[in-house]
């Protein structure tokens, strides 16, 4: 019973926040949006945690042992372990691949499950250079800049190679 269609009448849209901001606030706001998420993927232990996009959160990914499972959160729990028609899932998440990225509506799949130890190893190191690139925008006072000039850099472009090889994360 979920509705994910878009909307196609733009009057029944209502304005975005964001577009009535100052210019330069707003181009701020993304950039700071986007050096977040940048320094989220090069410190994050993927080794040792799953990405659960249906909580906002992650979880350790021994949660999701056999033995252990019903320690997870409540909210999880019931659609991880259950059918809806409210039988037991003999299928499970498979943790042994690199990166665990459960998905929305499947919480038995790992949506990131072709990314492998290279992979994983070149993402990091791109987050990790667009991340010190941003640093560098924000502590040299260009957080103001012409944003197009700034997105026709190396941020737009490790964003293009992130996307083309890794589009579960920008989701």
């Amino acid at each position: 019973n979920l509705d994910i269609s878009l909307c196609l009448d733009k009057k029944q849209v209502p304005p975005s926040k964001i577009l009535g901001m100052n210019e330069g606030v707003r181009d701020l706001a993304v950039l700071s949006i986007l050096k977040d998420f940048f320094e989220f993927i090069s410190i994050f232990d993927f080794s040792e945690n799953v990405i659960c996009p249906s909580t906002g959160t992650f979880l350790e990914r021994k949660s999701f042992r056999p033995k252990v499972e019903q320690k997870l959160p409540s909210e999880l729990l019931k659609y991880y372990r259950f059918n809806a028609d409210g039988s037991l899932r003999s299928k499970k998440l498979n943790t042994l691949s690199p990166v665990v990225i459960q998905d929305v509506f499947d919480l038995t799949d790992n949506i990131a499950r072709a990314i492998d130890e290279t992979e994983l190893a070149l993402l990091k190191s791109k987050s990790l250079e667009t991340l010190k690139f941003l640093e560098d925008v924000f502590s040299e006072g260009k957080g103001n800049c012409d944003f197009r000039v700034l997105f026709s850099s190396k941020v737009v472009f490790n964003i293009f190679k992130l996307s083309i090889y890794y589009p579960t994360f920008l989701l």
